[in-house]
């Protein structure tokens, strides 16, 4: 299935907004934090809790994305499969 018919499926381009708006707001706010909590992650130690937006919503996105064209391909057949047996 071709991305094309992925995304002309009945109601998903709005659901797929709303959950881009809802990734944007998350990964906006971690990667923005306040003043104290940015002296708390400029440790080192917390290296791993400094969130880079671009790279987190970029991956998020296309993870959410490869997982509706999943859906729409194989979830189907499998769907498909267990109805017929």
């Amino acid at each position: 299935m071709s991305s094309g018919h992925l995304f002309s499926a009945p109601g998903l381009g709005p659901r797929l907004l709303l959950r881009a708006q809802a990734l944007i707001i998350g990964f906006h706010q971690l990667s923005d934090p306040a003043p104290v909590v940015r002296q708390l992650l400029a440790d080192p130690e917390m290296a791993p809790f400094v969130v880079d937006f671009t790279r987190e919503f970029s991956e998020t996105f296309s993870a959410l994305l490869r997982g509706l064209e999943w859906a729409a391909t194989e979830g189907t057949k499998s769907r498909r499969k267990e109805i017929e047996q």
